[in-house]
């Protein structure tokens, strides 16, 4: 399998769902940076609580896709079902 198979193989899984996986993206994105526009060690502090969470909901996200599955916006709170062990 060749570079080009790979790639016409992830846009044949996004198909249908490019735009979500776009938004669940951002919204992660802006999750990360606004606390620390806060510049305080609180910010940091939430930002650094919340995103074991959020990984693992965006890794859920796209294992979704992936696997041929309906992913959904709340699939990157999934995470939060599973706090404790997402932040230790």
């Amino acid at each position: 399998m060749n570079n080009l198979d790979i790639i016409r193989e992830a846009n044949g899984k996004l198909d249908g769902q490019r735009i979500l996986a776009i938004i669940v993206t951002v919204c992660l994105s802006l999750f990360n940076l606004l606390p620390h526009q806060a510049h305080e060690i609180g910010g940091l502090l939430i930002t650094s609580i919340i995103m074991g969470p959020l990984t693992y909901g965006i890794c859920n996200f796209f294992l979704k896709i992936v696997r041929n599955q309906k992913a959904q916006f709340e699939d990157l709170f999934s995470g939060f079902s599973f706090f404790f062990n997402n932040v230790i």
